[in-house]
Formats: structure tokens, sequence, C-alpha cells
């Protein structure tokens, strides 16, 4: 590139050749680079931002679910009075030497669309969160009698939301109201069984629940064990906060695919109540008396979701820490079904196209 360039002029009377500086400049095709580049790396940037966000909500989350573990153990070990709890070992509802299963504690949810025990917008009544409860935790006992018996409440909205304080009415919004201004909540759960040598060990669910999700509950209408057998959702029953179910399950052995698979006889929608990535809790033989060796306190994630005859819904799942649970002998599982679907309840069970509200067990 030439910089100087000549031109005539006089000096000292005579003419001569004369030189100047000639500007610098950038070509139509360097530009054209330059922006290129340019553009490269503001894609690269922003790039990173949604992997930036999607971290901090991972963190966020994780950090949440910890603090509500440890609060629910801090809470359950100080509040929960042993003698008040059910203890089917102690008084010998179940064989001696066998442990018992796992049961759930009452809680109380809030009631969003006026059946069941409460009008929209309220918490349902003490009686009803109990009566629940002693339902889902029915067992047979040594002479194959359905038994159950009521559990005390122990923990109120307040003490089992991360925000940490019960969702009230306002002037101007019901308590459902003034619970769907949180975008996210988190909530724990309590379970407890009785070992074989009488003690009592525990456990936390924590789960998660977004705003504008409701839940159903599992209908206890049949009576035991029809409703265990076969879950289905009590009817037009929709909570604000995840339920959990309990179920009963037995593991089958796929000669073709090499695989074992947890298959419930009573429903062909297994898959869509434990969806993949949700978390179990294996409660314990649904019948006393096996012999066997008890899988009771094992937490369980579902890895797939198999439809195995093609009519949309998935009545199998697998996960890869169940083979060594003996085949075709029926154990019940606890599970916290996904949130209603926006487009209704296909086959008239829970489905959702989001994962299952449980996020993590803490067994202690």
């Amino acid at each position: 590139m030439r910089t100087h360039a000549e031109h005539r002029g006089f000096v000292g009377g005579r003419t001569v050749a004369t030189r100047w500086p000639r500007a610098c400049a950038f070509s139509l095709q360097e530009a054209m680079i330059a922006i290129g580049l340019l553009g490269v790396g503001l894609v690269m940037v922003a790039a990173v931002f949604p992997v930036a966000l999607s971290q901090h909500r991972e963190t966020t989350e994780a950090a949440a679910i910890v603090t509500m573990s440890h609060t629910g153990r801090s809470l359950f070990e100080t509040r929960v009075d042993e003698s008040r709890l059910w203890r089917p070992v102690t008084t010998g509802v179940l064989p001696a030497g066998e442990d018992g299963p796992w049961m759930m504690l009452p809680f109380l949810n809030l009631v969003t669309d006026g059946s069941g025990a409460g009008t929209p917008g309220t918490w349902d009544t003490t009686g009803y969160a109990i009566a629940y409860a002693q339902g889902a935790n029915a067992v047979f006992n040594t002479l194959g009698a359905v038994t159950t018996q009521s559990v005390s409440l122990f923990f109120g909205p307040a003490d089992v939301l991360s925000d940490g304080r019960q969702p009230v009415a306002v002037a101007t919004l019901s308590a459902d109201g003034v619970a769907e201004l949180t975008a996210t909540r988190y909530v724990w759960y309590g379970f407890y069984r009785e070992t074989a040598a009488g003690v009592i060990d525990r456990a936390v669910a924590v789960c998660r629940q977004v705003r504008g999700q409701e839940f159903a509950e599992q209908d206890q209408s049949a009576g035991f064990p029809a409703w265990r057998d076969n879950p289905i959702q009590s009817a037009g029953i929709r909570r604000r906060l995840p339920v959990p179910w309990r179920v009963s399950v037995t593991n089958q052995f796929n000669i073709a695919t090499g695989d074992y698979y947890l298959v419930c006889g009573g429903t062909d929608n297994l898959g869509n109540l434990a969806p993949v990535g949700g978390e179990i809790l294996i409660a314990g033989w649904s019948n006393s008396g096996t012999g066997l060796p008890n899988p009771a306190g094992r937490v369980i994630t579902v890895n797939d979701a198999i439809d195995a005859d093609g009519n949309g819904y998935a009545e199998w799942i697998r996960a890869d820490n169940i083979a060594d649970i003996p085949t075709n002998v029926a154990f019940d599982i606890w599970i916290f079904p996904p949130a209603f679907a926006p487009d209704g309840r296909p086959g008239g069970m829970v489905r959702d196209q989001a994962r299952s509200p449980a996020l993590e067990w803490y067994l202690f």
C-alpha cells in the first residue's frame, strides 16, 4: 500500500516534486471479515447465558432440597412423639421378627376445586388428613385381616413448606390464591416404619410444586387392598400440593430384553404414575409372612417406561437396582404422581409430560 503521493510545487523560486502523507484505510473485504468474526464472538457469548441460567436454577433447587431435608429431619426428630405412632410390630399385628412397612404421616393440603374436605381455597380438615393417612397405612395382620390405626397429625403447612409460612386468605385472595403467588414451592413429607427390633426409622420425601399445578388424590373408596392393587384417582378431587400414593407391584423378568420391570396388575398406566426420573420408596411386602428378605426402605429411580401393548400407556417401569428382588411376589411402593396435564386426564389416570414432583428421599 502506498502511503505517499507526489505533486508539483515551488520551493525557492523553482519547481520541485514534493510528497504528502496519504491516509490508511481498510478494504471492504477486510471490514466484512471483521464483522463476521465479531458476530461469531457475540453468538458464543450469548450461548453462555442459557447454560449459566440453567446451572443457577439447578444449584438453587439442590440447595432448597438440602435445606428442606434438614428441616424435615430436625422437626421429625424433635416434634414427633413415637408413642403416638402406630407400631404394628410391637402390637403384634405383624409376625415376630418382621420389619413393618413404611407408613406416611398425615398432612394437610389445599383444596382447589371444592370437593373432598373443604371449599376452594381452603386447607383440608385435620380429620380428613388423618383419615387419608390411616387408609393408606392399612396392612394385613397375622390372621390375614385388614388392620388400620389412626395416626396423629404432627405438622401443619407452615412446618413443611419452603417459604416457611402457611398461605392464608387475605382480603382479595383465598389461601389457594396466596399459594399461587409463589412460582415454585418445595414441601417435605414424613414417613416412618417400625423395625423387627422395635426401632423407629424415619424418612423425608422432598417434592416440588410449580405455580398452576394441581395433583390427584388416590381413591380409597374401593377398600383395602383393592385401591392399592388397582390405583385410580379420586374423581374430581384436586390438591395444590403433591399427594403420595401407595401401589402394589411385582418384579418381572423380561427374557427378550434381559431386564427387570415393575408391573402393577391393576393398571396399565404405571409408567405415567411413576414417570422416568421419578424416585420411588419401597414400602415393603404387600402381604406379611413371606419369609423373604424385605426390600423395604430402598429408593429406586425410574429409568424407563415401556408401553408393552402399544395402547399409548406405559405399563412397565424399569430401574437398575431391583434385580435382587424376588419375582412375582407383590410389594408396595410409595410414589408421587405428576400433576394433572393441561389437557385433562387421559384414561382416567393422572398424566403429565413433566416429571414426578418427588425430587429426593432421605432416610435416617
